[in-house]
């Protein structure tokens, strides 16, 4: 076993078998077709097939200029680099993953209070509190939500104790979605007359070298530097938008994808104006030199010493933004020189600047359109627009598109925190595999709300709720039980609904 091997290494035997026998019996139960798999290679009967369609590699003989997914995901980093980008993407960020450093900014949810008896969700509670300490997750959740909002997927290598597994999961590893692959082998079975596809087994393939030419470069290399890893370790999460290339390979994409035109564009437009301003702002001269009766090539030497003699030669640096005297490049700035004969004499005019140079209304307008991509309200990139509290009844409806929108990407980006969560629950015997499964869609999250004005909007939220449960205190333990109201009315998570019931015996023994 190679160095490499070894760090990915930590699935013992029986766990294994444990997952293993799960996927059996899924796969003796129903027999699967042939359907597009996301991210992930598909292999029939020992051939490549691209997620389900085509039946080879692709054509990367430089016909097909589409980019693989090493090269969208590295596009996609390079384009986060802008500052509109960057801002837009921080306004995202901030709004999705709200922590003060105190405290994890999500938590546990039960949607489902009968799913589990007190003391499983304790258990629960507990384990998942230690995977986010894992992750380090109250001082990273900003970084790692950023950089799966930019490429659009996330890998986590999830590391057990080889010597003995139900210590659960000892370590954490983010993996670059550009060095892991899953792949999925099928093998094909009849049933009365009918041919399907079954899984033969499943499993990511890991490799530091990335290709920049194909998305499967690594195939080629040796043995000893490709790992195997078995699924059950990898914790994973995609943006849930895919991309189909023409030879058939599907993987999803960033939402950074449908920005790269109007960015290019943008960018493309600002260079050339800050050309055209550089060229037409300020007034040329027009040298008239008289030559006399010189001859030609006379002529020509004596207007070069001129030129040479008294031209100030400026030049724009499109790569740097920058003016400088660089002979080797084009020339922005310059005079015009004119020969003449004799007669007229020696004389200079004035060339008048360009026009209009402060109308920027097409910049607006591509940027405008950048920002409309990324989702984000007007009000927000609008540097003159007033920092309002917004109450319910005054959310503007880009603010309330803008919040379903956060809501979406905080469920797109959780996803693989239930995965590494069922790895430390099975590992340390709190649940069963088949128990999870069962109550897996009971298991939610509850992110922190954003308040940035943290006094006012926390008094005004209070005042809300404790005016609720004033109307609703009646027809408690009449129409509602008590912890329905914690939950429903109070919106305390389950964290905090096992601290109060921690505190009832003391309060009793306070009012005795």
């Amino acid at each position: 076993m190679n160095l490499m091997e070894k760090l990915f290494s930590g699935f013992s035997t029986s766990t294994e078998k444990q997952y293993n026998k799960q996927l059996d019996k899924e796969n003796k139960e129903e027999m699967l077709s042939a359907v597009p798999e996301e991210d992930a290679i598909i292999i029939n009967d020992g051939y490549f097939n691209l997620s389900g369609y085509g039946t080879g590699f692709g054509s990367n003989d430089g016909i097909n200029d589409e980019l693989t997914e090493e090269q969208s995901i590295s596009s996609y980093r390079e384009l986060a680099r802008r500052p509109e980008i960057d801002q837009a993407i921080q306004e995202i960020v901030n709004d999705a993953v709200v922590t003060d450093y105190t405290k994890n900014p999500l938590s546990l949810l039960f949607l489902d209070e009968k799913c589990f008896g007190e003391n499983t969700k304790k258990a629960i509670i507990e384990e998942f509190n230690t995977v986010l300490k894992l992750l380090n997750f109250k001082e990273t959740a900003s970084e790692k939500f950023r950089q799966w909002y930019i490429d659009g997927k996330c890998y986590y290598h999830a590391v057990l104790d080889p010597q003995k597994s139900s210590n659960g999961i000892i370590n954490i590893r983010q993996i670059d979605p550009r060095k892991i692959k899953k792949v999925i082998e099928y093998e094909n079975v009849t049933k009365n007359g009918v041919t399907y596809k079954k899984v033969k087994e499943e499993y990511y393939k890991y490799s530091n070298y990335i290709d920049s030419k194909t998305t499967f470069g690594w195939e080629n290399q040796s043995r000893k530097e490709v790992v195997k890893i078995h699924p059950d370790s990898i914790a994973y999460s995609n943006s849930g938008i895919f991309k189909e290339k023409r030879n058939g390979e599907v993987y999803s994409i960033s939402y950074l994808e449908k920005v790269l035109k109007t960015a290019n564009q943008l960018k493309l437009l600002e260079d050339s104006l800050v050309i055209y301003r550089l060229a037409r702002a300020p007034e040329r001269r027009v040298f008239n030199v008289d030559v006399g009766s010189l001859p030609k090539i006379k002529a020509e030497q004596y207007m070069h010493s001129l030129m040479n003699k008294y031209r100030n030669k400026m030049v724009y640096n499109s790569n740097t933004g920058s003016v400088a005297d660089q002979r080797n490049l084009v020339s922005m700035l310059e005079d015009f020189w004119l020969p003449k004969r004799e007669g007229r004499g020696t004389d200079i005019s004035t060339l008048p600047g360009g026009q209009g140079l402060g109308q920027i209304e097409d910049v607006d307008y591509f940027r405008k359109k950048l920002y409309n991509s990324l989702n984000i309200p007007s009000s927000r990139y609008n540097s003159e627009a007033l920092y309002s509290i917004g109450r319910s009844g005054e959310l503007t409806r880009e603010e309330i598109k803008f919040s379903k929108f956060i809501e979406m990407l905080r469920c797109k980006f959780s996803k693989f925190l239930l995965k590494l969560l069922e790895i430390q629950l099975v590992q340390k015997n709190v649940l069963s595999l088949e128990e999870f499964k069962k109550q897996e869609n009971n298991i939610s999250f509850k992110w922190n709300i954003d308040m940035h004005w943290r006094e006012i909007a926390d008094n005004e939220i209070l005042n809300n709720r404790l005016s609720s449960l004033q109307a609703i205190e009646p027809f408690i333990d009449h129409y509602f039980t008590k912890e329905w109201v914690l939950k429903n009315v109070l919106h305390f998570s389950e964290e905090e609904i096992l601290q109060v019931s921690k505190m009832k015996p003391k309060n009793k023994e306070v009012e005795e």
